[in-house]
Parts: C-alpha cells; sequence; structure tokens
C-alpha cells in the first residue's frame, strides 16, 4: 500500500489519494472522498462518500505519513492527484439482486445480502464478508465497512443521506466561510445515490456576494 496516515482512535477525512490505516487495517484509495474511523472498542470503520476504497488487513510493516492520536481530526479537503494504487486480491460487496421469488426453492438462491426497498433508499444493504490476512474488499461509492479483526470478519451496508449530513454538519467540515474543494464531488455523488431527495442546503454552492460599488453624483 505503500505511505499511509496512522490513525490511532477518533476520526480522518480524506479527499483524493492519501491511504489510512489503523493498527488492523490499511485503506487504499484510487482517488476519493473517504472517512477513517477507530472506534473505542477498536473497531476500523471506513465511509466512503465518493469513489472506491481498498481495505485490506494491516499484516506488514508500512511507512506512516503521520500519527493521529486521541480524538484527533483532519479538516478540509486536500487536492486530489492521480495515482491510484494496485488492483485488490478479492471483491467485497456485490450489488444486490432484485428479491428471490418467494415460491421458488430457497436452497437454490444465492446468500446476496439485504435487499433495500425501492420506496424507502435510507433501508441499507447488509453484508458480511471475511477479512483475513490475505483479503481484500472494495468498498464503493456509498458504502460503508465496519471491521472486526479479531474476529476475521466484515460488515457493509449502505450510507444514507443522513450520513451526508453529520458529515457535512460534523467537526470536519463545519465551520468553514468559503466553499471548500471537494465539495461538488460530494454533492455529485448524493446526486447519484440518491436522485429522487434533495440535495442538502449544505452541499448546495456557496454564494459570494459581490460588492455593489456606489453611485456619486457631481454635485
Amino acid at each position: 500500500m505503500g505511505q499511509c496516515a496512522q490513525l490511532n482512535r477518533g476520526t480522518l477525512l480524506v479527499n483524493g489519494t492519501l491511504n489510512g490505516c489503523s493498527t488492523t487495517t490499511v485503506a487504499g484509495v484510487r482517488g476519493t472522498i473517504y472517512t477513517l474511523e477507530v472506534t473505542e472498542e477498536g473497531q476500523t470503520i471506513v465511509q466512503v462518500f465518493e469513489g472506491e476504497v481498498v481495505v485490506e488487513p494491516q499484516t506488514e510493516a508500512i511507512d506512516v505519513l503521520e500519527e493521529e492520536e486521541t480524538q484527533s481530526q483532519e479538516r478540509g479537503f486536500p487536492e486530489r492527484d492521480s495515482r491510484g494504487t494496485s488492483e485488490p486480491k478479492q471483491l467485497g460487496l456485490k450489488q444486490a439482486e432484485p428479491s428471490p421469488d418467494p415460491n421458488s426453492d430457497p436452497s437454490q438462491v444465492p446468500n446476496q445480502g439485504a435487499t433495500p426497498d425501492s420506496a424507502n433508499p435510507s433501508e441499507a444493504t447488509t453484508e458480511t464478508v471475511d477479512f483475513k490476512p490475505d483479503s481484500a474488499v472494495i468498498v464503493a461509492e456509498g458504502q460503508q465497512i465496519t471491521v472486526d479483526a479479531e474476529q476475521e470478519e466484515a460488515v457493509i451496508t449502505a450510507l444514507t443521506p443522513e450520513d451526508f449530513v453529520e458529515l457535512l454538519e460534523g467537526p470536519l467540515i463545519s465551520g468553514f466561510a468559503a466553499e471548500l474543494p471537494g465539495i461538488s464531488d460530494l454533492r455529485g455523488a448524493f446526486e447519484r445515490l440518491f436522485p429522487d431527495i434533495p440535495v442538502p442546503s449544505s452541499l448546495l454552492p456557496v454564494s459570494v456576494p459581490v460588492p455593489i460599488p456606489s453611485l456619486r453624483l457631481p454635485f
């Protein structure tokens, strides 16, 4: 994976190609917007808001760029570049298949995880995958992975519109007067994932007022 930003606990927000890692997990990116969180219980959570992330177990020494201590937070969006990462060894969550016919033989239906109700876009698709030392999981745009390294498994779920709002209104982004680089990418991802839901106001372009010069009469 190369260099990465080491996170021991707290939350890291990344836009671009900076890999993130915890003591158990490495997130390799391909130019994306994602968050990396290490909980008090030691679980690693990666939320991919735009782009794609390859998540692998931490099995070898890596070149650490920086160490994030307790409750540290990386704010803002650095510029992204075009560098990529190597192909993963194993794919993770598949796209949800249509719900099978209830009258069909259940023994012939593959386990694809729960399928969200089209009338309820916030209902998450969930799938549990192996997270062994030789595995790699692709986490796509609009997905979250929760890694339990001790159990050698990970749970992939779909992000909801509320996840986007929590990111935008949380301490990683809120408080900036001007629109941050990367907000337009978040806006595009939201529109692709939730085409029938209005874009949150915090994702709308920031209008900068233009000063109007005052007119002086010649008397």
